[in-house]
C-alpha cells in the first residue's frame, strides 16, 4: 500500500477502518505494559484513532503519526482540541495538549526528531501493510525503540488467498522474523472474530478470522 493510496482514501473520507470508540484490547491490555504516568507513546499509522486522546487520560505524552493531514485535522477538531502546526523536516506536526501527530511518511522519521519513547502501540499500522513492506517498518520501529521500549501489537489471521488485503494476514512466524532478534514477543489475547466482520465474507473471507494482541519485551 502507497502513500498515496492511503491519502485518498482520507481525501475521499473513505476511513471504514476507523472506529467510533476506544479499542476494547487496549483498555483490557493496555496495563500489561506497566507504564509510567508520564510515558512517551508513539502510535504509528494512528489515523484520528480516539485511542490517542484515551492514551493521554492515562497520563502519557502521546506521538501519533499518519500520511494525511485530513486525519490530523479531523482528530483535534472532533475531539474538540487546541493545536497548533509546525515544519519539522518533511513532517507537519500537530502539537496539541501532550498529543501530536506528525504528518509525513512514518518511514523518514528520525530517531532524533523524538524524546524517549516508553512504548510503541501498534493496533492497525503493521496489518495495513505488505508483506515487503513489513520488513521495512518493523527495521523502522526498532529503529525508534530505545532500550526499554515495550510495544502493544494487534495482528490478524486468516487465510490470504480468500481476500487481498488491507488489512493483511500476518503469522506468529513473521512476527518472530520480524522482532525476535530485539524482543521477546508474548500473546496477551486470541479471539475468533469471524462471525463479528461480516463485511470481510463480502471480500471472499470463507473460513476463520482471529485477532490476537501480543506484547514485545526488549531483550537485554
Amino acid at each position: 500500500m502507497e502513500i498515496s493510496y492511503w491519502k485518498s482514501r482520507w481525501n475521499k473520507g473513505n476511513t471504514g477502518w476507523h472506529m467510533q470508540q476506544v479499542y476494547p484490547n487496549l483498555l483490557a491490555y493496555w496495563p500489561e505494559l506497566q507504564l509510567e504516568r508520564d510515558a512517551t507513546v508513539l502510535v504509528p499509522l494512528c489515523g484520528k484513532s480516539l485511542d490517542l486522546l484515551w492514551l493521554q487520560n492515562q497520563g502519557h505524552r502521546v506521538i501519533g503519526v499518519d500520511v494525511s493531514q485530513n486525519a490530523a485535522e479531523q482528530f483535534f477538531r472532533e475531539n474538540g482540541l487546541d493545536y497548533h502546526t509546525s515544519p519539522k523536516a518533511s513532517f507537519t506536526v500537530y502539537q496539541g495538549q501532550d498529543i501530536s501527530i506528525w504528518c509525513g511518511d512514518f518511514m523518514k522519521l528520525k530517531r532524533s526528531f523524538l524524546p524517549e519513547i516508553s512504548a510503541v502501540y501498534d493496533k492497525a499500522a503493521l496489518i495495513a501493510l505488505t508483506q515487503q513492506q513489513r520488513k521495512l517498518y518493523a527495521k523502522k520501529v526498532i529503529e525508534m525503540c530505545d532500550r526499554d521500549t515495550k510495544i502493544l501489537l494487534n495482528t490478524f489471521e486468516y487465510e490470504q488467498e480468500e481476500m487481498n488485503g488491507p488489512p493483511f494476514a500476518v503469522f506468529p512466524e513473521e512476527l518472530e522474523e520480524l522482532y525476535g532478534k530485539h524482543f521477546t514477543i508474548s500473546l496477551l489475547h486470541e479471539e475468533s472474530i469471524f462471525e463479528d466482520l461480516v463485511k470481510f465474507h463480502r471480500r471472499g473471507l470463507s473460513s476463520y478470522l482471529i485477532e490476537k494482541v501480543y506484547q514485545l519485551q526488549p531483550k537485554k
